[in-house]
């Protein structure tokens, strides 16, 4: 795709042996778009130190890494970061990270960097957001992905199971632990601070949870927090017994993507190992997932799908909201309740356009 659409690119494939055997046209200020330990974050570069030419590796995450390992030519090459506001909408498969682009919404966020004043760059995000609505839609898919069905406006594709009394609904927001050198990515992290808002009552959750070894000063920038903040870290069974109390009366849980679930059941996966109470009064509370990830947000009337026939997503959404919302609403510290605020008000924005609809 991203090929097709720009003019000046050129398509190397094959396996890291045939690869390696054929000329890479390379220049001599080109960069590569690689997240390395010493990559640069491209939108920090002034014009003249944005390289002339970017190359860009395409494929999975272990094999990307595979490729830059095998080919000396990219070794060679200074490495390039993004620091994107939004996650991903690859919404086919799941990512690493809720930060991780597939390679068509890393090469266009790369070029409004290096080339602010080209146009057009959405049109490829609008093909890639056309390219796995189409995917989704197929009968084959089934219940695995929550499907829009046409884009005709009429329908929004939100879970029933959100159209509920607010007050039994949790909107939660995760951050996982750092991961240990040399710790295989495939290892799910335990959350290291996690918080919840109530979206009926209001009340809200917020916990920092005990880590085996000090935070360090670069990770605690990170999450925007200070060690002030971990003074009163919870232990595990000490986090899931104060979670448990909060969501007691609780039937839904809605987060951003699957990754906070997941930091959600490893804690509640340690604590039953170590037969902690908070385990055995039932940690697991049948609380239904919803993901907003995996939402599209469609015009809200038939007239507006004619007007303007492109996919909203939660990506563009969240952007909107991160916008509008006011500083001063975010209740919980760091960058976790900046998020939860966003993640909230995405939430109550489907109930409205719910609601306007129905009515």
């Amino acid at each position: 795709m991203v090929h097709r659409a720009l003019a000046k690119s050129s398509l190397v494939f094959g396996t890291k042996k045939t690869i390696a055997q054929k000329p890479l046209a390379i220049a001599a200020d080109a960069g590569l778009l690689f997240p390395s330990n010493d990559s640069i974050e491209l939108e920090k570069l002034s014009p003249d130190q944005r390289p002339s030419q970017l190359v860009v590796i395409d494929g999975t995450w272990a094999q990307a890494k595979s490729l830059h390992r095998a080919l000396p030519q990219l070794q060679s090459l200074p490495c390039y970061r993004l620091a994107p506001a939004q996650p991903g909408q690859y919404r086919i498969r799941l990512e690493p990270t809720d930060q991780s682009l597939s390679t068509v919404e890393a090469t266009v966020a790369a070029l409004s960097a290096l080339e602010p004043e080209t146009s057009n760059l959405d049109q490829l995000l609008d093909a890639f957001e056309l390219m796995i609505q189409k995917q989704l839609d197929h009968p084959a898919v089934g219940e695995k992905h929550y499907s829009g069905g046409p884009i005709d406006g009429s329908t929004l594709n939100v879970p029933n199971d959100l159209f509920i009394d607010p007050n039994r609904i949790i909107v939660a927001y995760g951050e996982a632990n750092f991961r240990k050198q040399n710790q295989p990515k495939n290892i799910q992290r335990t959350p290291v601070f996690w918080c919840a808002q109530n979206l009926g009552t209001g009340e809200t959750f917020s916990s920092s949870l005990k880590t085996e070894e000090p935070l360090s000063q670069t990770f605690l920038d990170h999450l925007e927090l200070t060690r002030s903040d971990f003074e009163r870290a919870l232990s595990m069974s000490q986090f899931l017994s104060k979670w448990n109390q909060f969501t007691k009366d609780a039937e839904v849980l809605v987060t951003y993507s699957e990754g906070t679930f997941k930091l959600l059941k490893k804690a509640q996966q340690l604590a039953r190992a170590m037969n902690s109470r908070s385990a055995d009064r039932g940690s697991d509370l049948e609380l239904k997932l919803i993901t907003l990830k995996s939402i599209n947000f469609k015009p809200l009337m038939p007239s507006e799908a004619h007007a303007s026939p492109q996919i909203e997503t939660a990506r563009s959404v969240i952007a909107d909201l991160a916008a509008s919302n006011n500083a001063d609403s975010f209740l919980i510290p760091g960058r976790a309740g900046t998020r939860l605020a966003n993640i909230v008000s995405m939430t109550r924005f489907l109930l409205e356009r719910q609601q306007m609809m129905t009515s």
